[in-house]
């Protein structure tokens, strides 16, 4: 059966894409969940009761303005939530969404025990200081300390990414700087 196109979840009033899931084959089926024969392009968004894990709202083509749904998720394991995605990273065109965890600002990993919340980690400094890493090896002491089901990027995609990063932020001051010169 297949799994949503995307995985939103509702988190201390923001919104998070899923960027992982420790064991995506426990991760919910929400077609099971919600008993539909045909559908594609999907999102789910996903919250917590309390510190319950629930379906709180599916999109389909069949439902574009969303199902409401209360149906508790038993998921065991990790989640990496990412908002503040860096466009760069969208290297082999991942959509948000489905963007490698390290390809966001904010990183938080949400564990679970049968549905219940039991831990919450906030990795954004990590994942950071991960892409900034200056050579191989540094990158690969600084990527211990990270959950290893959610990091599978390779150095070389990373050290592409931030000379990206590096020039985008030269092009913004440039304009910047253009704009001021200007009156703009």
């Amino acid at each position: 059966m297949p799994k949503p196109n995307t995985f939103r979840f509702e988190y201390k009033g923001k919104n998070y894409f899923v960027a992982a899931a420790e064991y995506p084959r426990d991760f919910p089926d929400i077609q099971e969940l919600m008993r539909f024969k045909h559908w594609t392009r999907s999102s789910a968004v996903l919250s917590l009761r309390g510190e319950n894990l629930v379906l709180k709202e599916i999109f389909t083509q069949k439902h574009p303005g969303g199902k409401k749904f209360d149906s508790a998720v038993p998921y065991s394991g990790g989640v990496m939530l990412g908002d503040g995605s860096l466009w760069v990273f969208n290297l082999s065109g991942h959509m948000p969404g489905y963007a490698p965890p390290l390809s966001y600002n904010s990183v938080l990993e949400l564990r679970f025990e049968d549905g219940k919340l039991t831990e919450e980690r906030d990795h954004s400094e990590k994942a950071k200081a991960i892409r900034a890493a200056g050579s191989e090896d540094e990158y690969e002491e600084l990527k211990a300390g990270f959950p290893a089901w959610a990091n599978r990027l390779p150095y070389a995609t990373i050290k592409e990414a931030a000379e990206k990063i590096k020039v985008s932020a030269g092009r913004k001051e440039q304009r910047r700087r253009f704009a001021e010169r200007n009156g703009h």
